[in-house]
């Protein structure tokens, strides 16, 4: 337990101090490295950058300064890379997506030899630095970042806020009252809740940073168009408050992602007071497919 203790703490240093490509001659102006740690503790980085001065060119890795270029990595061993074309080598990979674009920074990783669980760790405070091509808006972050991970076999987890599997990740240091899927501040962990992965997976994330606001941001009678639960916590029942769109289907999931009732059209409440007290996360889905995810804690 102490040494996972101290990889932990070291990870977390290196993930707020690392904000440089290391073996880059010049520095892009914002370095984004994203953590990846293996289910055999082996750890990998990638770093997701912009540069004003980025060529930017599509599926040509052409900023060899800022460290964009081809590694040589033992392609049997865990790794992570940025997936884009075309390497002549097989045991080459870009581990540095360098862009100039001022309205998204995105990629799409590939991590191979996975063994779950895989945990992503960043440094949400890097959101809030002022070298992003996004403007301010008063004390929120310059951008927020969204990340959604391939392949039926990963869940989020596990932990008393576990997400739904394949929903969206929200990455923020910023909490709203509405976020269309699941949000993490600094770290998320990947595992395999049926069993049926491979033990050397492959498979592949993709994050976007965008300007704060895109995707936590919504209008007032946006909101009001969602269900809502109250009360939060319950002890038993929790009703049902519904918008100007009645909800098509509502799905309800213990902490361990366990599918614990499907709430059908018509119904205004649901009783609770059978299963244990914690937290259940409620996924809804309206007659227009929009969806939304509230937590729900049953206490004693």
């Amino acid at each position: 337990m102490k040494t996972s203790l101290t990889i932990f703490i070291l990870l977390a240093t290196l993930a707020s101090s690392a904000q440089v490509i290391p073996w880059a001659s010049q520095q892009p102006e914002w370095v984004f490295p994203l953590i990846f740690e293996n289910g055999d503790q082996n750890v990998d980085t990638v770093y997701l950058a912009y540069a004003i001065n980025s060529s930017d060119i599509q599926g040509m890795q052409s900023d060899t300064i800022y460290g964009e270029e081809w590694i040589t990595v033992d392609t049997a061993a865990f790794h992570a890379y940025f997936t884009k074309c075309c390497n002549s080598f097989a045991d080459t990979v870009i581990k540095a997506s360098v862009t100039n674009a001022t309205d998204q920074l995105s990629g799409t990783i590939t991590l191979e030899n996975v063994i779950l669980p895989l945990i992503m760790r960043w440094d949400v405070s890097l959101l809030r630095n002022n070298n992003l091509p996004f403007p301010a808006h008063g004390t929120a972050p310059y951008a927020e970042g969204i990340v959604n991970y391939g392949g039926s076999v990963l869940y989020l987890g596990p932990d008393s806020n576990l997400c739904p599997p394949l929903e969206p990740l929200f990455i923020t240091d910023s909490i709203f009252s509405y976020v269309d899927g699941c949000l993490r501040e600094d770290t998320a962990v990947f595992f395999d809740y049926l069993n049926i992965a491979d033990s050397n997976l492959t498979t592949s994330i993709e994050i976007n940073i965008r300007e704060w606001g895109v995707y936590t941001n919504v209008e007032e009678e946006q909101l009001n168009q969602h269900p809502k639960f109250y009360p939060n916590p319950t002890s038993s029942f929790i009703h049902l408050s519904f918008g100007s769109e009645k909800f098509k289907m509502i799905s309800i999931y213990n902490n361990l992602g366990v599918l614990i009732e499907v709430v059908e059209e018509g119904r205004s409440s649901v009783d609770l007071s059978s299963y244990t007290p914690g937290v259940y996360i409620i996924h809804s889905k309206d007659i227009n497919n929009v969806q939304s995810i509230t937590k729900i804690i049953k206490a004693l």
